[in-house]
């Protein structure tokens, strides 16, 4: 897919999903600031990226930052599941999206943005559901901190768009890809290569992290504005997906279910244990919570937009990540 080349201002670039997006941006020939928080080693370079330092949470950083852009993909955020967290989640998920738009309006108004958001923002609930972007945002106990600020977070992008913000909201289902190995989904992968003895009773929606980034190029090139677009290549319930890790590690399958009863109890432990004692988590939080839950997402918007796009199958997604995983060892 190629377009005219675009200024963009990039922020979460040096996250898992972050760096995919990145490079999709530069080797489409746009020009991309990625803006980061603090001097450390670059990652990779390209001609067409330029590193720069900033704080979307800091209203004159967020300025300088949008200042002459054509469009940003806000892609920043805190992802943490620890109750200490929780202020640092609030400022950087609400309070650094309201400070971004803003920016926007007030320095780049002819600027796009595009909002990498969650299903989490969606809402959950204890009960089997089929998910559209229809979803109406309901107060449940399934619904972590974490899904809280990212709702709250597109109710400003939201505010911004009634105000003549041009902008569009990507939710990805439960990325999975080749990046780090010690958060996020990676940690799944890590313990499936481990060996995992049980597996969750739920189902959910996954999508490969090239596919974001290639619905992201699909969106530049063809742009819908003041729409929400679900990113789910595929609805699988846990056992089968990490069946399928098992068998490319050529690993033992996970054999004992875990009743779905114990998963928030056990989820909640977690939680406390973390906070108080400051220990790694075994695997990620919002996904041991919600792995009980059976919802099912819809692309069908995506997919009527741009009806050239096509989403990888699971199970290429999960091939392609063993292979990354055992070659990073």
């Amino acid at each position: 897919m190629q377009s005219s080349s675009l200024s963009i201002l990039l922020t979460g670039g040096r996250g898992f999903l972050g760096q995919h997006l990145a490079y999709a941006l530069v080797q489409s020939g746009h020009r991309v600031d990625l803006l980061r928080r603090r001097r450390e080693d670059l990652p990779w370079q390209h001609p067409n990226l330029n590193y720069v330092e900033g704080d979307f949470t800091d209203c004159f950083d967020a300025r300088d930052a949008v200042a002459g852009k054509d469009l940003v993909v806000h892609a920043g955020g805190r992802v943490s599941f620890r109750r200490l967290d929780r202020t640092r989640i609030w400022k950087d998920n609400v309070l650094g999206t309201a400070t971004l738009v803003q920016a926007m309006q007030q320095e780049s108004p002819q600027a796009r943005l595009i909002h990498i958001s969650s299903i989490a923002a969606l809402g959950r609930s204890s009960q089997p559901a089929r998910v559209n972007e229809s979803q109406i945002w309901k107060n449940d106990p399934a619904n972590t901190w974490y899904a809280l600020s990212k709702y709250q977070a597109e109710l400003e992008v939201w505010r911004a768009a009634e105000e003549g913000l041009k902008a569009t909201v990507l939710s990805p289902a439960v990325i999975l890809g080749p990046g780090p190995w010690h958060s996020g989904t990676g940690v799944l992968f890590a313990r499936v290569h481990k060996g995992l003895g049980w597996f969750p009773p739920g189902t959910t929606g996954f999508v490969d992290a090239r596919d974001v980034a290639s619905a992201l190029m699909h969106e530049i090139e063809q742009p819908s504005l003041g729409q929400r677009f679900i990113l789910c290549a595929e609805n699988a319930a846990w056992k089968d997906v990490l069946l399928g890790m098992a068998k490319e590690f050529g690993r033992a399958s996970p054999r004992h279910r875990l009743p779905a009863s114990a998963l928030l109890p056990l989820a909640k432990a977690m939680e406390w244990s973390l906070a108080r004692f400051s220990w790694p988590s075994p695997l990620p939080y919002e996904m041991l919570l919600n792995s009980s839950l059976n919802h099912r997402y819809s692309s069908d918007r995506f997919l009527a937009a741009h009806p050239n796009f096509r989403f990888r199958p699971l199970k290429e997604t999960l091939s392609d990540t063993v292979k990354a995983y055992l070659t990073s060892q």
